[in-house]
């Protein structure tokens, strides 16, 4: 009787274990999302690519190397949180330079990375 007992407690708090589990939502909101880059003395933007809408717009701007680009604040594009991202490819003049990549929601700031070298690629998105 007590095995019995002891069973179907087991059982029962098996099933709430699993039952109160909850997923995890996804965030469809729409946000003014804002992408910006700091590059260190000397440190040039070569690629900038971005999203710019949920549908799978994005823009990329190409730089040579006698437009010399050493920051970039783009336009507010709107977003859902999970399509921000931003890729960047830039040339550090040495292994000490450095490229900061930011991603503003609603105009505060969501998301920093900061890579620092001559080869400076990275990719940055939410959440």
């Amino acid at each position: 009787m007590k095995l019995k007992m002891l069973l179907t407690c087991v059982v029962l708090l098996t099933t709430l274990a699993f039952t109160s589990c909850t997923k995890e939502k996804i965030d469809e909101n729409i946000y003014d999302i804002e992408y910006k880059l700091t590059g260190s003395e000397a440190t040039i933007i070569n690629i900038i690519q971005m999203n710019t809408n949920d549908d799978g717009g994005t823009l990329i701007e190409t730089y040579t190397d006698d437009q010399l680009i050493f920051g970039y604040k783009s336009d507010v594009f709107r977003l859902k949180e999970r399509n921000a991202l931003i890729v960047v490819h830039a040339t550090g003049a040495n292994a000490s330079s450095t490229l900061k990549a930011e991603i503003f929601k609603n105009g505060a700031l969501a998301k920093e990375y900061t890579q620092t070298g001559t080869a400076l690629s990275l990719e940055l998105g939410l959440p």
